[in-house]
């Protein structure tokens, strides 16, 4: 069944007794220039909202307590005005690459976190994926709540293409497509273990080596599991991507 407030079937995240908190961390600070738009590809309108607010209704509706949104330094105030108002959501100033504004969406959530033995999850997505699953997103979340280690889950799909690379004159194999994946977001973690690879690589200087959350995450701990996604939850990368987006979200 359905309800008419959803474009998904029923299944949201129950309260849970061991669960603190919540929260996503969207990051929505890139300026998209590839898309060939006067806006960042995150602001434009796809039928009657911006591509980041789908992500962002996309949470609260499932059941995450508190969405956090990494937005561009130059210009906040007027992408802030082009968002929902909504007051379960933060919006921050972020950094000048996708990591660094996951590392200071993530260290703004610690802040919400009291007391040295809560547990919160953390759930960390690219802002031009508003394509994703709510499903997948729960099924990820539960998985990490529900974990002895409380793992880090990871969606993923399977590469269909196979890899190469020019090297010289002629163009040689890198990878068979079998044992490659394509790794995908919201990405799902115990709030305090993330919050802490990320300061641990800071401190060490080592920040720069690590592209994504969960690259940061695996310097430190080696617990992640993954969960199979769809090639629906793209990324908007490419004009071309905008107009795929754009007929899948208005049909």
């Amino acid at each position: 069944s359905t309800d008419p407030r959803h474009s998904f079937p029923i299944r949201y995240l129950a309260l849970s007794e061991t669960v603190a908190m919540r929260i996503a961390v969207i990051t929505a600070a890139g300026q998209g220039t590839r898309v060939g738009h006067l806006l960042p590809k995150q602001f434009i309108k796809v039928g009657g909202s911006t591509v980041a607010e789908y992500s962002i209704k996309k949470f609260l509706e499932i059941g995450y307590d508190r969405v956090i949104v990494a937005l561009p330094a130059k210009g906040f105030a007027t992408y802030r005005d082009m968002l929902t108002d909504d007051p379960r959501v933060d919006y921050i100033p972020g950094g000048l690459t996708a990591n660094e504004s996951r590392y200071i969406g993530v260290s703004h959530a610690a802040g919400y976190i009291r007391g040295e033995n809560a547990f919160a999850v953390v759930a960390v997505h690219d802002g031009v994926r508003p394509l994703f699953s709510p499903v997948i997103a729960i099924k990820c979340t539960r998985m990490c709540e529900n974990d002895t280690n409380r793992a880090a889950v990871v969606p993923y799909i399977e590469t269909v293409e196979t890899i190469r690379r020019p090297d010289g004159l002629y163009i040689r194999p890198v990878y068979e497509r079998e044992v490659l994946w394509r790794l995908q977001t919201p990405m799902v973690f115990d709030l305090s273990r993330l919050n802490e690879a990320y300061e641990r690589v800071v401190r060490n200087g080592t920040f720069e080596d690590y592209l994504t959350a969960s690259d940061v995450y695996e310097a430190m701990y080696h617990d992640t599991r993954f969960v199979e996604s769809t090639a629906r939850n793209f990324k908007i990368t490419t004009a071309d991507d905008l107009s795929m987006a754009l007929t899948l979200l208005t049909n």
